[in-house]
């Protein structure tokens, strides 16, 4: 039923292209805007299956677009314009929360850059993105601080986090930072998503661990 409606309604929007909207009746306009609320939705799910695996109703929903002439490319960008101006306040609003904590040229390239992106993904409102990211930079830092002190640990990093407090590049405070973020990743990784004050959170003791961390060096 809904790709025998999205059909009819591609059909309708193909036929209601005057020049301007006083051409239209106040049924037609009402008509007009549904269908573009109707193809808003099925693009919106199409592309949701396209960022992961697809399915058949969505390979149904492409295919019924292109039969009917209707190019995905003009609803795809229009999604992504009505999206994002959806999400800028909320973005610039999360950016302002954000400061610079750490000097940069005390910072690795890759730590950075798990960083950076940890961050992009908090301001985007990817919490798990975020989280996931905030843990390989902790984990990136670690593994290099601790091997800059020649201290030998496993690659788990539970136990970098352990022997990096052992040996004093952790204090008892970053330390416990620095295993709630551990334990934060392991619930986002193993299928318990993280909300937007989660990810705050880890992020902040992320950064936290960080900064405390290269002060020392």
């Amino acid at each position: 039923m809904a790709l025998f409606w999205c059909k009819y309604i591609t059909d309708k929007m193909k036929e209601l292209e005057p020049e301007t909207d006083d051409e239209l009746t106040a049924e037609e306009k009402t008509e007009a805007t549904e269908a573009l609320k109707f193809v808003a939705r099925m693009t919106g799910y199409l592309l949701g299956r396209l960022a992961g695996f697809s399915d058949s109703t969505a390979a149904k929903i492409e295919a019924l677009f292109r039969d009917v002439g209707h190019g995905l490319d003009d609803d795809f960008e229009l999604f992504y314009v009505r999206d994002m101006l959806d999400r800028i306040p909320r973005m610039v609003a999360r950016t302002f929360k954000l400061s610079q904590i750490m000097p940069s040229k005390n910072v690795s390239k890759s730590t950075d850059l798990y960083l950076k992106e940890a961050t992009r993904s908090y301001i985007f409102g990817f919490w798990d993105a975020s989280v996931a990211l905030s843990r390989a930079a902790l984990e990136d830092a670690l593994r290099i601080a601790t091997r800059e002190r020649s201290i030998a640990v496993s690659q788990d990093l539970r136990h970098l986090v352990k022997h990096a407090g052992v040996h004093g590049l952790l204090d008892r405070p970053t330390t416990d930072f620095a295993n709630d973020v551990r334990s934060a990743a392991n619930r986002v990784l193993h299928g318990r998503p993280a909300k937007e004050e989660e990810a705050w959170d880890v992020l902040c003791k992320a950064r936290g661990v960080l900064e405390h961390l290269y002060s020392c060096r």
